[in-house]
């Protein structure tokens, strides 16, 4: 008690002393002098307050330190205001039809946080920007950036995360209508996972995936509130693996500086988003849906607005984003494997094979140190090639590698199956060592495990590449990247016919080798189409309907007359595959037929070329781009 009172007393002299300064002080300086003292000693505490952010610290700290300033003329109000804690950031390209509804959406949709409004103005040219700036008016919180001309989406939410004072940055489109407590529920989200990135609502328009509610095709922007009412008891969190869809996210700013904003390699837009969400999967963050969570969106409305070609844009991008894919799938990893106790059994096994191709391997197993899922092991399976202690050592830190070694060549299908007796897991996957997988190709196949019951294989569709080599292929230049086939949905009838999943492309169980067999070790080229046939006959096939690796048509001066002797040997192994499995109807036989044609005509192409007065570099490109299905340049097709 007595300690007690001895505070209190204390604490009153120092108010009666504190009394008698201001007293003093109004008497000697007047209320303005006295005004500004008091203004001095808000701010000066405040400077070391958790309420100012960063930039308001420094503002506070430049006026303590000039004496002189007129803090009159110095809004106090809002310097003292909290910061916000989001940042909502739309870019906007015209629509006065649309926008200002979006806009108002924002404050006629109560929610709990402290948010502030970023918009940017990419150069606009209907009525929309002052349809803003008089919104503005009425909003202390909502700031307008305008450009002079567009910068692309990228650009704009660059500019807006620059001039932003969240913790969070929302970026949404300008073509969304969003509902009460929207923003409540992703910060939440955010809040309760440290290593979520990037977390988005599910809405009623955004192409495909987990954003997509398949039950609000019929919500309008008049029954958005009222839908959102109905899904928002739904509090479990859907983590996705590999992208969102910015046109309504949440993002955690201090992540997104860390991976460099958003990249600005695709123009106005388009696979910006998909870039963002790669490289945040790859540096280990998570990416997240909440079904609780729901915001209307017109779509497209932005493109519609500039008169651009949605799908041309679609398909000119697409192609850098699988470029940008493989140059992060394939660099010199960066994140050390888990440690493993002695009982770990991985999820899968990854089967290797490869003779004497050290820097493509690398490339290979650089693509599997990438990999975001990481319950997986390696079975390298060296099958004739120099040893390979020293790159065991180099990789040991990233990856379990389970080494296999013959001395000679057992051959390509014998390879496979020795890689079995290896194998710990229960699925199997396939690399070779000339090709890739992109980082999200394991964790999207392993995610369509327990969506079904009983699956015999799950595979991706696949990107093809034509790229130039030296003779040790240490050096690797891409000449041309596409489809390895065009998007199909799964049919024996169409197995029966040709192939299209290469084999780094699917997953299986290891049970289906004991129950099937193993490859076909009397097929030197095929034995993965003969066994995938197998396969089909007994159990279902399902597919990720995106490029997930890459199979690699290579061409350099090592070229020699043996690419000739490999399209003989696929005719000879064509004819067996048709030969054990026959046509079942007329529709298969007349296809079988009519491929036959087209892969005799392909070698009499690769014949013609070998015959023309060129050099090996020139052949050997002329044939792998034939061979590969890549088209030719212009002055090359005559």
């Amino acid at each position: 008690m007595g300690s007690t009172r001895f505070s209190s007393n204390a604490l009153l002299y120092r108010y009666q002393q504190t009394w008698q300064r201001a007293v003093q002080v109004w008497r000697d300086e007047g209320g303005g002098g006295f005004g500004k003292r008091l203004g001095r000693r808000l701010l000066s505490s405040l400077s070391s307050s958790s309420l100012a952010n960063p930039e308001r610290q420094y503002e506070i700290e430049v006026v303590l330190k000039n004496p002189s300033i007129d803090l009159s003329k110095i809004d106090l109000q809002s310097r003292l205001a909290p910061a916000p804690l989001v940042s909502i950031i739309v870019p906007v390209y015209n629509g006065i039809s649309f926008v200002p509804r979006c806009l108002e959406s924002y404050y006629q949709s109560p929610v709990g946080v402290r948010f502030e409004l970023i918009v940017v103005d990419n150069g606009s040219t209907d009525d929309v920007l002052p349809a803003m700036r008089s919104l503005a008016e009425t909003h202390p919180n909502l700031k307008i950036i305008a450009n002079p001309t567009n910068l692309g989406f990228a650009e704009a939410i660059n500019q807006g995360a620059a001039a932003a004072h969240g913790e969070f940055l929302a970026v949404c489109n300008s073509d969304i209508i969003v509902t009460p407590g929207w923003l409540d529920r992703l910060v939440f989200a955010m809040r309760s996972d440290p290593a979520l990135a990037v977390a988005s609502p599910v809405t009623n328009y955004v192409g495909e995936g987990p954003q997509l509610d398949q039950q609000a095709g019929s919500v309008t922007p008049e029954t958005a509130n009222q839908y959102a009412q109905k899904v928002s008891g739904q509090s479990a969190l859907l983590t996705v693996p590999d992208r969102l869809v910015f046109f309504c996210v949440l993002i955690r700013r201090s992540h997104f500086e860390l991976l460099g904003g958003i990249t600005d390699a695709f123009g106005l837009g388009n696979f910006e988003d998909d870039d963002f969400c790669l490289r945040a999967r790859m540096a280990g963050f998570s990416l997240a849906v909440l079904p609780g969570c729901f915001v209307f969106h017109y779509g497209s409305k932005t493109f519609q607005e500039q008169k651009i070609d949605h799908v041309q844009w679609m398909v000119k991008n697409e192609k850098i984003y699988y470029g940008r894919t493989a140059e992060f799938s394939t660099q010199i990893p960066y994140r050390h494997k888990s440690p493993r106790s002695l009982a770990w059994k991985p999820m899968i096994s990854v089967i290797v094979r490869t003779k004497d191709r050290p820097y493509a391997l690398r490339r290979a197993l650089n693509s599997l140190a990438n990999q975001t899922f990481r319950d997986f092991e390696i079975v390298l399976v060296n099958d004739g090639g120099a040893s390979l202690k020293d790159l065991l050592l180099e990789y040991a830190p990233y990856l379990d590698i389970n080494y296999v070694h013959f001395p000679e060549s057992i051959g390509r299908s014998a390879a496979l199956n020795a890689g079995f007796k290896h194998v710990q897991a229960s699925w199997v996957g396939y690399l070779d060592d000339d090709d890739i997988l992109y980082p999200t190709h394991l964790d999207l196949l392993t995610a369509e495990i327990p969506k079904h019951p009983d699956p015999g294989l799950i595979y991706s569709d696949a990107n093809k590449v034509l790229c130039w080599s030296e003779d040790q292929q240490q050096e690797l230049v891409i000449i041309d990247r596409m489809r390895f086939a065009p998007p199909k949905q799964f049919s024996l009838d169409e197995l029966l016919v040709d192939n299209w999943m290469p084999i780094m492309s699917y997953i299986h169980p290891l049970r289906l080798v004991e129950e099937i067999g193993g490859y076909n070790e009397s097929f030197s080229i095929f034995e993965d189409w003969e066994f995938l046939i197998r396969i089909a006959g007994k159990y279902p096939f399902y597919n990720v309907p995106r490029p997930t690796c890459e199979y690699r048509f290579r061409f350099g001066d090592q070229f020699d007359d043996s690419t000739l002797q490999q399209r003989e040997n696929a005719l000879k192994y064509r004819s067996a595959v048709y030969e054990i499995y026959s046509a079942k109807n007329d529709e298969i036989a007349t296809k079988r037929r009519d491929t036959m044609i087209a892969v005799a005509r392909q070698m009499e192409d690769v014949q013609r070329i070998m015959e023309l007065r060129l050099t090996k570099l020139q052949r050997s490109f002329l044939i792998a781009a034939r061979l590969g299905g890549f088209p030719l340049p212009e002055d090359m097709r005559s």
